[in-house]
């Protein structure tokens, strides 16, 4: 079985900034219910709590599976399930992480910074044609394989993209889509 790291970084997808994002699509087809239990028994994750973890991971982990595997800590999903008090595993809605959140979970500063980092390869925004106005963090690694800008002026810069197919859910569309994006940005940026 070849390193789980190593198929994770194979499916990075570069992005218009040279930076790297992972679809979620891409995890499905990676972290199968098999494949998860397997990875929990090589980490050495704890029989008894395998299967409840892996539904849970299944369910609304994938993300933070991945990032844990990412860095080579799969037994720490023990500690997201143990600061869960019961409400269903639904861990990847809580992502992204703050550091001091990381801490009170890991409890290891080192753990932490590099699941901290890590995170923002594997939380891309899937764009709707329904969805309201965002703000996004900073760190927040877009979809976005190309950008053109069309118009400046004001307070905004108008740019049409091409966004990753696993990441729009536009309908009509199946391949990579151009939709027009404004970034707004306040005076003096």
């Amino acid at each position: 079985m070849t390193d789980i790291c190593t198929e994770l970084k194979a499916l990075r997808i570069e992005n218009f900034e040279n930076k790297f994002f992972i679809p979620l699509s891409k995890l499905e087809q990676l972290f199968t219910r098999e494949r998860i239990i397997d990875l929990l028994q090589e980490h050495g994750v704890a029989f008894y709590v395998q299967t409840e973890v892996t539904n849970a991971v299944l369910k609304n982990g994938l993300r933070l599976f991945a990032i844990l595997a990412s860095i080579r800590d799969i037994n720490s999903i023990t500690r997201f399930l143990q600061a869960d008090y019961f409400s269903g595993g639904q861990f990847d809605s809580k992502l992204p992480l703050s550091e001091s959140s990381l801490l009170k979970i890991l409890q290891d500063p080192d753990k932490c910074l590099k699941f901290f980092r890590r995170q923002w390869r594997f939380l891309a925004p899937v764009l709707r044609e329904d969805q309201f106005y965002r703000e996004l963090d900073d760190r927040t690694i877009l979809p976005f394989l190309s950008s053109t800008l069309i118009r400046s002026g004001g307070f905004a810069n108008v740019f049409k993209v091409r966004v990753d197919a696993s990441h729009h859910q536009i309908p009509g569309t199946q391949a990579e889509v151009s939709p027009i994006v404004q970034i707004s940005k306040p005076p003096g940026f």
